[in-house]
């Protein structure tokens, strides 16, 4: 039997992965070097375009949960009587 889950949760799961991928690519840019992956010495435009890149996937990630959690912009107090 299938279980059925709805859209939020599946953009949730999406987003926290992301999330997770963005700070795993963010953490090894900034180690490159100590852990022996970097290029040379200091830090080099590879290394700042991995951060570039594992801020951009936090952010949109950060972005798909909020306007899948954001609450209805519909006003419950704006009905007819």
């Amino acid at each position: 039997m299938r279980q059925s889950t709805s859209p939020g949760t599946s953009h949730r799961v999406t987003a926290l992965l992301l999330i997770g991928i963005g700070f795993v690519l963010i953490l090894l840019s900034l180690l490159a070097d100590t852990v022996g992956i970097g290029g040379g010495e200091g830090f080099g435009y590879q290394q700042l375009i991995g951060i570039i890149v594992g801020l951009a996937l936090i952010l949109g990630a950060v972005a798909l949960v909020t306007r899948t959690t954001s609450p209805s912009t519909e006003d419950p107090y704006d009905q007819e009587l």
